[in-house]
């Protein structure tokens, strides 16, 4: 076939099957004969392993790698004042608008707030702020907005479509799911009884929060068990008073310990500056501390805080700290107190 027709012909399978994904097995558009029996697939959600597995993938060559939330996200969301919760519906407009416009005519005394135009800092405000969260639309997989809602103490109230169909994914009670035989007014009783008893019905969602509290620690046992890993390497750890003699001593004591690993060292005018001497090794513009026969990188704050928030450094070590600076510490780096390491001499 052309390429057109080959396009078209697909566009229609694709159409079809879009009308029930679980239904029936998919048609084959790629093929890698006899290497097929070979190719492993990592889903991210259970609706994408049941798909996978519909169309005729054995369960041994199908490997779960789920995602999870930044700890900038994390850190700010686990200080959420409950007391200031208002009683306020939020949505996300791109998705399931059609089912969210007939509940506001239905229930115009309830206010509204839709997710759009928005930084991620004024969502997860919002988010803090909001007893409820909906989302009527489709679920291709463990879709973000309604686990970061579930963390910041959202009420989580969905549709049954996609990957919110199956109790994994999204993992709340029944009662907060809603079906093509619900009524509207079913969904807006719920919503009401969410704002008269707010903690009664969060507490019932704890195992979505925790389940995604836990996120990381479970990504990193899907991929150990993927690739077969049994020991994973210490903890990388930065060190931030700069270079001086404190750091200086700690990057020696812990490169003689086995539980942590020395990765970096915070100093922001010697991570800028050209300099090659006895302690310092500069290779390929980045300044390196010699320690022995050990190098540690040299970086900026502003470094160390977006690989500490992408889970790269894992602990910030001090040797007898100023209160300054462990307060540097936790509002700078939005560091967790058992990611900060205190050492004495």
């Amino acid at each position: 076939m052309s390429v057109n027709n080959y396009l078209e012909n697909i566009t229609d399978l694709v159409q079809s099957c879009l009308k029930e994904p679980l239904g029936n097995p998919m048609k084959k558009f790629f093929t890698f004969g006899k290497e097929d029996k070979d190719i492993e697939h990592w889903v991210q959600s259970e609706y994408a392993r049941q798909f996978v597995q519909l169309n005729g993938v054995p369960e041994h060559k199908i490997y779960m790698v789920e995602d999870y939330l930044n700890q900038a996200f994390l850190s700010r969301a686990a200080q959420i004042d409950l007391t200031a919760k208002k009683n306020f519906v939020t949505f996300n407009p791109n998705k399931g608008f059609e089912v969210t416009q007939q509940l506001m005519k239905l229930a115009p005394d309830i206010v509204w707030r839709p997710i759009q135009n928005m930084t991620p800092a004024q969502v997860q405000n919002l988010l803090a702020k909001a007893k409820v969260y909906i989302d009527f639309g489709e679920f291709p997989g463990k879709d973000r907005i309604p686990r970061e809602a579930a963390l910041s103490n959202c009420v989580v109230i969905t549709g049954r479509r996609g990957a919110a169909a199956n109790d994994v994914d999204i993992n709340i009670p029944a009662e907060f799911k809603f079906g093509m035989q619900t009524t509207l007014q079913d969904i807006v009783k719920k919503i009401r009884e969410v704002f008269e008893n707010f903690e009664r019905e969060l507490d019932k969602q704890k195992a979505f929060r925790d389940k995604e509290l836990n996120a990381q620690k479970n990504f990193i046992a899907e991929v150990a068990d993927v690739f077969k890993i049994k020991n994973f390497p210490p903890p990388s750890v930065a060190f931030i008073q700069g270079v001086q003699e404190k750091s200086f001593l700690l990057v020696q004591e812990l490169f003689q310990s086995k539980d942590f690993t020395p990765k970096f060292i915070v100093d922001d005018v010697l991570a800028m500056t050209e300099i090659f001497d006895e302690l310092i090794w500069r290779e390929q513009k980045r300044n390196y501390l010699r320690v022995g026969k050990n190098f540690i990188e040299i970086i900026t704050r502003d470094d160390a805080k977006f690989l500490y928030l992408e889970g790269r450094i894992k602990r910030f070590a001090l040797l007898e700290p100023t209160d300054t600076e462990l307060d540097e510490v936790k509002n700078f780096y939005e560091a967790n107190d058992s990611d900060v390491l205190i050492f004495n001499r």
